[in-house]
């Protein structure tokens, strides 16, 4: 059963110049997440500790927002909040903090599945939400939060959005700081969603032998990755598998001597997460 609570629109916004703000920097980011630490630490405290038991909990915080490529002046954007435990016990409560830009966007309300499940408060910048009960190895508990994009924000508008989150565990001990995957979307013409998650390369075009290099900012800080390289004669995953960093990012590159010319597809999947990030390359003739 969906549990909806309706927040309250935000107030109306006076005229603003309109530019297009720049995504927000990796250091940006981590200020926010010191800020949120803090909070999510205070808000832990408050909360009677359990009896210790054997494991503890290991929650990951996934964000899909739909569309997810692009969404126009006026639209609404719905981000999926999914969270599953990966912990041999589970977390008695997982707190869930957003941070939105108001000049941007405005909440419309929030969708949980369980009923148990709160918004904690909503201020003029963020929403935090309590899960209650996040238990069993694998479980998933799910949110969905509607953001309005406001009428007059500019094409070209990049809208940043992430959260950060942390847990009191089952088995003894609570976590804060962490944080989900970040998940941007830009203002433009039309709503566009792809199947895919972002990813950069360069080159995106080059003959046999050239180093082509892969960078992606879209999965989960901290997880593990499989690689796949698809070509035009089948898939090849690559053995080794590497760590994406604290920011969510990822780093990768392939080295095209043996490939034929021809359209590859390169994509790095999340382990915990399960987000793809994918893109196309082209080899050509030396």
């Amino acid at each position: 059963m969906i549990h909806l609570i309706q927040l309250s629109q935000a107030p109306q916004l006076s005229p603003r110049t309109p530019q297009q703000p720049a995504p927000t920097p990796p250091r940006s980011r981590l200020r926010w997440r010191a800020l949120l630490t803090l909070s999510l630490l205070c808000m832990l405290l408050l909360v009677p500790a359990a009896p210790a038991t054997a494991g503890g909990a290991d929650v990951a915080l996934v964000l899909l927002p739909a569309p997810n490529v692009s969404v126009a002046p006026g639209g609404i954007i719905t981000y999926e909040i999914k969270l599953q435990n990966f912990g041999r016990s589970g977390a008695r409560h997982v707190l869930v903090e957003m941070p939105y830009d108001p000049q941007l966007v405005q909440v419309l309300d929030v969708q949980f599945e369980h009923k148990k499940d709160v918004v904690g408060s909503a201020g003029p910048d963020r929403v935090r939400m309590t899960f209650d009960g996040v238990q069993g190895t694998g479980i998933v508990r799910k949110a969905y939060l509607r953001m309005q994009v406001l009428p007059d924000v500019p094409i070209g508008t990049v809208i940043n959005m992430w959260a950060g989150y942390g847990w009191d565990s089952a088995g003894g001990g609570s976590r804060a700081g962490l944080s989900s995957n970040a998940a941007p979307v830009v203002v433009l013409e039309q709503d566009m969603s792809s199947e895919w998650a972002w990813m950069a390369v360069d080159p995106a075009q080059a003959p046999a032998g050239t180093l082509f290099q892969f960078y992606t900012n879209r999965l989960l800080p901290g997880e593990r990755t499989v690689v796949e390289l698809i070509a035009p004669y089948g898939t090849r995953r690559f053995e080794q598998k590497a760590t994406v960093n604290d920011r969510g990012e990822f780093w990768f590159e392939v080295k095209s001597h043996s490939l034929p010319p021809g359209l590859f597809t390169l994509g790095i999947r999340g382990e915990r997460s399960n987000l793809t990030a994918a893109v196309n390359f082209e080899v050509t003739q030396e």
